[in-house]
């Protein structure tokens, strides 16, 4: 793990730990004593339970779709990595069955790649892909693909399909 992925790690951690501020001030208050006597300990334990149990339905509602997918693995959205991700050579070893696209637009197409980077090369596992297309024609085993490869996770990564198709 490089000093980069722990960077990125510890950044997702707080922010997730951002979600509990309430709880955390709630005991600090109370701890200060400036939240002063509601009535007693039951009072204090049932305002006690509806904040921590509000934060963390907030949590769950709000951020388990941007925080755990990115703790887990590190993934990136596709229009980012195309934007931010590390540029790639990447060469198509093997081109597998193609499923008909639902939508009209892109083919649904089985692709194994090896990507080339400045360290070496590696072989990635066979992925479905949603192909343009206008792409599809040009696709030969062997062939050069620009790719863009997530920083953190190198197998991570997208074909850059505006790049291999011709500009009209």
């Amino acid at each position: 793990m490089t000093s980069f992925d722990l960077f990125k790690a510890g950044k997702t951690m707080a922010v997730s730990l951002l979600f509990f501020s309430p709880v955390f001030i709630w005991f600090a208050l109370a701890i200060t004593g400036i939240t002063g006597d509601f009535g007693g300990q039951e009072s204090f334990d049932h305002i006690s339970g509806m904040i921590t149990a509000g934060s963390a339905a907030l949590f769950l509602l709000i951020g388990t779709p941007f925080v755990i997918p990115r703790i887990w693995n590190g993934e990136l959205p596709e229009s980012r990595l195309l934007k931010k991700g590390r540029r790639a050579r990447g060469f198509l070893v093997k081109l597998g069955e193609t499923t008909a696209p639902v939508d009209g637009s892109s083919m649904n197409v089985l692709l194994q790649i090896e990507i080339e980077e400045d360290h070496g090369r590696y072989l990635t596992a066979p992925a479905r892909m949603d192909v343009p297309p206008g792409a599809l024609s040009l696709l030969r085993p062997g062939m050069e693909l620009p790719l863009r490869v997530n920083p953190g996770n190198r197998y991570s990564f997208v074909v850059d399909w505006d790049s291999l198709l011709p500009k009209n």
